[in-house]
């Protein structure tokens, strides 16, 4: 198991947060994670490598690039009047729900006093084998209800008739695999299910194409991290002045961000230097729908923990990964469930830090820097 390092060790990256060799890099799993969070098609450098006949529809994802697709918006003062609005709906709906339980026996009276009317035998019957997918082109997002035994070819025939796009030319991913045209491979064969996201290829104008591929200079494997069967054991780690919350049950993913600022005394762990401390930035998380203003605004009030929830402009994380959880993207890979979030350093100069601390907000994009990707196995 990984432990925390007493001293900050030359050999590693800094910000590396553990001192013991991390698990084997699955790289697949990873490209399937990015696909869900930029949703779009993404592969693996050796696949790209070993498709030289297709290899000019990918582009190569780079650090600047992934965070410009993935990084959080600031909350707009739009979004913050629409969260007062929605605090002033949710107690005009709890004071419709005492006038409800108030008038709940006369209603029940009266209910049973109607005369009923026939029971219409085929109503609220469903067909249990529809399956509903959603299929994201480059313009828009298709709904199409299929049974799970269809095959590709039928699916690229609907999304043709939806899209006018011919089935020849449509390349269609799901979890960072491509869908195969192979005879009698279904749906279920995929593991594609209710509600499933299917990323299509389309060539845009002039050839461009929306798929990408992980470029080698994308990612930090010395500072990958296995934390999956790890438990909390009650030490305080810091980054900086704040606690530094590991992400236990995680396997941790290092980006490479060393170099690409004017210094990097921010990613660093610790430091002796006297008044160099606040310099270090601490670590928060976030999931891509922290930066969704109608989710911040919908779960705000218990976010807060009772506290109202106009926090204020600006872009919004958390210290602890149980709190971004609630916000994190869930994607398929093979046959299971997985949830990833963001793990970023924050500035710590202007960083505002809401009711108990478990949420922070940060004024702009340049005060937030992701610096690792964490993936995590779940039951749903």
């Amino acid at each position: 198991m990984p432990t925390e390092s007493t001293t900050e060790s030359t050999s590693q990256p800094l910000g590396l947060d553990h001192t013991q060799p991390p698990a084997k890099l699955n790289i697949k799993l990873l490209a399937a994670a990015i696909s869900a969070l930029i949703d779009r098609p993404v592969i693996t450098y050796d696949e790209w490598e070993k498709n030289q006949d297709r290899s000019e529809q990918f582009k190569p994802l780079d650090i600047k690039q992934f965070y410009e697709m993935v990084a959080p918006r600031p909350l707009s003062k739009r979004a913050v009047l629409f969260a007062y609005i929605l605090e002033l709906i949710w107690w005009a709906l709890a004071l419709e729900v005492i006038f409800t339980l108030v008038m709940a026996p006369i209603k029940l009276v009266r209910y049973f006093m109607q005369p009923k009317a026939p029971l219409d035998q085929g109503q609220g019957r469903s067909d249990a084998n529809k399956t509903t997918l959603f299929v994201k082109t480059s313009n828009t997002t298709l709904t199409v209800p299929f049974t799970q035994t269809d095959t590709i070819t039928q699916l690229k025939k609907t999304i043709a008739q939806k899209e006018g796009t011919a089935v020849s030319e449509q390349r269609l991913f799901y979890a960072g695999k491509e869908l195969k045209d192979t005879c009698g491979v279904t749906l279920r064969d995929y593991g594609i299910q209710q509600n499933s996201t299917i990323s299509s290829s389309i060539p845009l104008p002039g050839g461009q194409s929306v798929a990408m591929y992980i470029a080698k200079e994308f990612l930090e494997p010395d500072a990958d991290l296995d934390f999956t069967d790890m438990e909390d054991d009650g030490k305080k780690y810091y980054r900086g002045e704040d606690e530094y919350h590991l992400p236990y049950g995680y396997m941790r993913y290092g980006l490479k961000v060393k170099g690409k600022y004017d210094s990097d005394s921010w990613l660093q762990k610790k430091t002796t230097v006297r008044g160099q401390k606040k310099n270090i930035w601490p670590v928060s998380y976030h999931g891509t729908s922290m930066a969704n203003a109608k989710s911040i605004a919908k779960e705000g009030f218990d976010l807060a923990k009772g506290v109202s929830f106009a926090f204020g402009y600006g872009i919004y994380s958390a210290p602890h990964p149980n709190t971004a959880r609630g916000y994190a993207k869930t994607f398929s890979f093979e046959g299971k469930s997985y949830i990833v979030l963001m793990q970023n350093r924050v500035n710590p100069h202007n960083l505002q830090r809401v009711g108990s601390g478990n949420i922070w907000i940060s004024p702009s994009n340049g005060d937030i820097r992701p610096y690792g990707l964490c993936i995590k196995q779940v039951d749903y």
